[in-house]
């Protein structure tokens, strides 16, 4: 491996960046995790912050429903940005149909 690198050693497990060779997961790794937000969530990482099932989500996931997805490859992800515009519908919806009933 040459020394600049970007490619982990994968005989010791380090990464250029890192010549201390802390491990995966190690504190140094989860803070830059934590430093650098997700452009995508997973469908697990979708249902938990939505608080409902992957089944749930599946059915409310566009076309059945009319929340965005992203396919990569065989993935389906999802924007947060698309989540919080699906919430504000959500509500704006909800709220509507809440002052037809009045």
């Amino acid at each position: 491996m040459h020394a600049d690198s970007p490619c982990r050693d994968l005989q010791s497990g380090r990464h250029p960046s890192n010549p201390a060779g802390a491990q995966r997961g190690g504190t140094m790794e989860r803070t830059a995790i934590a430093s650098h937000p997700k452009f995508l969530l997973s469908v697990v990482e979708t249902a938990r912050a939505l608080n409902v099932s992957r089944k749930k989500l599946w059915e409310i996931t566009a076309p059945r429903g009319d929340l965005p997805c992203i396919k990569i490859g065989t993935r389906v992800l999802y924007s947060p940005a698309d989540i919080m515009a699906w919430i504000e519908r959500q509500k704006l919806q909800q709220h509507q149909e809440a002052a037809q009933d009045v």
